[in-house]
């Protein structure tokens, strides 16, 4: 009976601490995407593109110790695009001040992340998972033009 106790309390422990996925698919429009700073901590929020994907322009990004690759992503104003994060190494974030794009993407993981493309300039993505010594190097950045 103790043992069972045990395995009962275990499982439901293992349960509760299991990972949740989120599933918002409102696209990003910010009118200012330079606006206030969303760093997003632990939380995911971002537009996921699981159907927007399969219309979308996608880039492909691998999330590793300390560095994005590619580092510099350049659109079209307007464009419809997807940028499919792959982890690689370590557990990073990928965010976009300003606008709702702030996810975690895990080793082994791909996350398809929706782009805001309504305003020019160039806007600096980062990881915002603190993720070791190179951390605070690992940004890239995106750049809209007309």
């Amino acid at each position: 009976m103790k043992t069972l106790r045990i395995l009962l309390l275990t499982s439901f422990f293992l349960a509760a601490c299991a990972p949740v996925a989120t599933d918002t698919n409102s696209p990003s429009s910010p009118s200012d995407m330079e606006g206030a700073d969303d760093t997003g901590g632990n939380g995911e929020t971002g537009a996921a593109a699981s159907s927007d994907a399969a219309t979308a322009r996608v880039i492909e990004i691998t999330a590793s110790n300390w560095a994005f690759a590619p580092s510099t992503i350049s659109v079209k104003k307007g464009e419809n695009v997807v940028v499919r994060l792959r982890g690689d190494i370590g557990i990073h974030g990928f965010a976009i001040r300003g606008t709702n794009v702030s996810v975690t993407v895990n080793p082994g993981e791909v996350i398809d992340v929706t782009l805001p493309t309504d305003a020019e300039g160039s806007f600096e993505f980062f990881c915002n998972v603190p993720c070791g010594e190179g951390h605070k190097d690992m940004k890239g950045t995106l750049t809209v033009t007309a």
